[in-house]
């Protein structure tokens, strides 16, 4: 791309000159990278992993992971890479059962590194989103003192936050279905608020949590609303607001976030759960549209749940923790006033 113009007043010509990769979703462009003129080559590479990915955030993960690896670039290589990161092991047999940290990860494919100075990363892409992927991938050289080739493969469920790694499970590359119904499993973590603990396991409020966010993100209101009864039970007991009262006023206000938004995000952070009831706080962030600049809201709210649905939902004020807590408390004691 390059720009030409002549400075005001009267002033020299100028030209500009770079290269730039933009991706779209729909009529919108949502993520423009930008690069030297005189870098093609990086300009093409960048670009064949958005051609290969589709843009996959996980994708792009591990091929800048790997790419880093085999460059020896130690400082990119946990670049990606969450400051409290875990992977766990699940394999009958391992030297690394649980990993935690940028360091812990270095030292790990630092000690690959033993077994053959020319050891390699690659990656395959098995299936996933961008918060949540399983792909199996591993490390490929020579053996040190002449031992012939090696290969080592993997299969790992991968979280991603944020941009970067933040938790993975390892398994054996061939045991698809046990990832399969681990990364359903694990796939409320991506959607915690930034903080929380990730290694614990989701709890029941978090998967219908999740189902909840599933449809939202993907605009299919009707799904969302499948997600609520219809006779549900909404109070709004925030100091500014009260106007929220049954299920298709939830839906509407939903869709106008997504009319007026774009780079939309929504996380949860857990402050008390049963299995059917659960107190969380909400933040719902994004840019507005035609540049009119970020966006941020947070809530709190106490769930009730009654099967596949959701029958009661009372919102606070995100500061007013005690009240959301005792509300909840109330709930789980068998109160419905």
């Amino acid at each position: 791309m390059v720009g030409r113009g002549s400075m005001v007043d009267g002033g020299w010509p100028f030209e500009i000159a770079l290269g730039l990769i933009g991706e779209w979703r729909g009529a919108r462009c949502v993520g423009i990278e930008l690069f030297d003129p005189g870098d093609e080559a990086g300009l093409l590479t960048r670009f064949a992993q958005f051609a290969t990915f589709g843009g996959n955030l996980i994708a792009q993960l591990y091929a800048r992971h790997c790419a880093a690896f085999n460059a020896r670039d130690w400082p990119a290589v946990v670049a990606d890479v969450a400051d409290d990161f875990v992977l766990v092991d699940r394999r009958p047999v391992t030297p690394w059962p649980v990993l935690r940290g940028r360091a812990e990860v270095e030292v790990m494919w630092r000690d690959l590194l033993t077994m053959g100075e020319d050891a390699r990363l690659s990656f395959e892409f098995v299936e996933g989103d961008d918060e949540s992927a399983i792909v199996r991938y591993g490390g490929r050289g020579h053996a040190v003192e002449g031992g012939g080739e090696f290969e080592i493969i993997a299969g790992n469920v991968a979280i991603q936050r944020r941009g970067c790694f933040a938790y993975g499970e390892v398994f054996d590359p061939d045991d698809l279905e046990t990832m399969r119904t681990r990364r359903d499993e694990l796939r409320p973590l991506a959607r915690r608020r930034p903080g929380t603990d990730l290694p614990a396991e989701p709890l029941p409020i978090e998967h219908q949590i999740m189902r909840i966010f599933a449809a939202l993100d993907a605009q299919d209101w009707d799904s969302a609303a499948a997600t609520l009864a219809p006779g549900m039970h909404v109070v709004d007991h925030r100091a500014t607001s009260g106007e929220v009262s049954h299920r298709a006023v939830l839906i509407a206000g939903q869709r106008a976030l997504a009319d007026n938004l774009v780079h939309l995000e929504r996380h949860y952070e857990v402050i008390a759960a049963t299995d059917t009831a659960g107190a969380v706080l909400v933040t719902v962030c994004g840019s507005r549209v035609d540049g009119g600049g970020p966006f941020a809201q947070a809530l709190g709210a106490v769930l009730e749940w009654h099967g596949e649905f959701c029958v009661r939902v009372e919102f606070f004020d995100p500061q007013d923790e005690a009240g959301l807590v005792a509300r909840f408390e109330e709930l789980a004691a068998g109160s419905r006033l």
